[in-house]
């Protein structure tokens, strides 16, 4: 695995989770609106009324749900894994970069103004900071890179 396919990993991951966020809003607000037309102060339902779509809705939200609940597991443990790598290169300032860039999810231009520096710096930073990271994966990788990533 290259550097910038480690450390650009939470952000693919968050966003799978953003996605799976939307569905469960869109979900959760379709069955309430099925718990408010079939709740219990409203009329009596008749036998001849499909209650399968609603029965669906509720089972698509539950499963929504464990899928977010996975998600956001695999995203944290990718952004835990990231910071232990980040943490391995030697420069502070790189580490205080990476950490904003691919842990805050700023753009370089940002991260290096968070920094009190320009883009072009940041730019010139982010090549030296992908550049030391992909030595420590040459040189010494860590443990958890061994081990059967879990996939977004």
């Amino acid at each position: 695995m290259d550097a910038k396919e480690l450390l650009s990993r939470p952000w693919k991951i968050w966003c799978c989770l953003l996605d799976v966020k939307q569905k469960v809003a869109a979900l959760k607000s379709l069955t309430e609106k099925a718990s408010v037309a079939f709740g219990p102060e409203a009329e009596p339902v008749s036998h001849s009324r499909n209650m399968t779509a609603m029965q669906d809705a509720i089972i698509r939200l539950s499963e929504a749900r464990e899928e977010e609940a996975r998600l956001n597991e695999v995203y944290m443990n990718a952004a835990l894994e990231i910071g232990l790598v980040i943490n391995r290169v030697p420069d502070m300032v790189m580490r205080q970069f990476l950490e904003k860039r691919y842990l805050e999810f700023m753009s370089i231009a940002d991260a290096a103004n968070a920094l009190g520096h320009c883009e072009r710096w940041g730019r010139q930073k982010h090549n030296e900071a992908v550049e030391a990271v992909q030595e420590i994966l040459d040189t010494d990788p860590p443990e958890f890179l061994s081990m059967s990533p879990e996939t977004a």
